[in-house]
């Protein structure tokens, strides 16, 4: 083994890291086997997780294999749940400022209407723990799915800033599903009266 390869692999960094992602694929495994089923649990993929650290809790998001068949004119007609996600802290829908917990969930992917989708994510079975839109990141453009063969994630965080529309002290954190995003706050925010 060449002394780069060594040095990588036994980084503090590293090991953190596997660490990380044993403990989140132990908690999926545990706390969503209900919800994914054996099948969900067997396509997660934990070798492309995004790990995001951020005002003192991890939030880890991870999207699962597609299953044969899963293309744009089937989301059309059936949500799917396409990734899980792990946070610590909790995740505050921008609209509605109702919370997603900290927690395990299943994330899925809903037509509500035309081109208008939605996010649910769901710790049990039925009812999801939270609802929120999912804006297409890509206007003009199908909102389906790309050719590859698994959804991809990603993550933005944005603070405030001399150009920023998150309010002052604030971070805001998106979470992109395929083409769709969504995103929250980690701390609820003081919204100014009205009037």
């Amino acid at each position: 083994m060449s002394p780069s390869k060594k040095s990588s692999s036994s980084s503090p960094v590293a090991v953190a890291q596997s660490q990380a992602l044993a403990t989140f694929e132990k908690t999926v495994r545990n706390e969503l086997k209900s919800v994914l089923g054996a099948d969900g649990l067997k396509r997660l993929r934990t070798d492309v997780a995004i790990t995001t650290s951020v005002r003192g809790g991890v939030i880890i998001h991870s999207p699962l294999r597609r299953p044969p068949g899963f293309d744009a004119k089937r989301l059309r007609r059936k949500s799917e749940i396409a990734a899980v996600i792990v946070n610590t802290v909790p995740l505050i829908d921008m609209v509605t400022l109702n919370s997603l917990e900290p927690g395990a969930y299943a994330w899925a992917v809903r037509r509500v209407r035309g081109e208008i989708f939605a996010f649910d994510f769901f710790n049990t079975r039925g009812a999801p723990a939270l609802t929120t839109m999912a804006r297409n990141n890509e206007p003009g453009t199908d909102a389906g799915t790309d050719a590859g063969t698994d959804p991809f994630i990603d993550v933005d965080i944005t603070g405030d800033g001399p150009d920023s529309l998150v309010p002052p002290g604030e971070v805001l954190i998106c979470l992109s599903l395929m083409k769709w995003l969504t995103c929250f706050y980690i701390t609820k925010p003081t919204l100014p009266w009205p009037w």
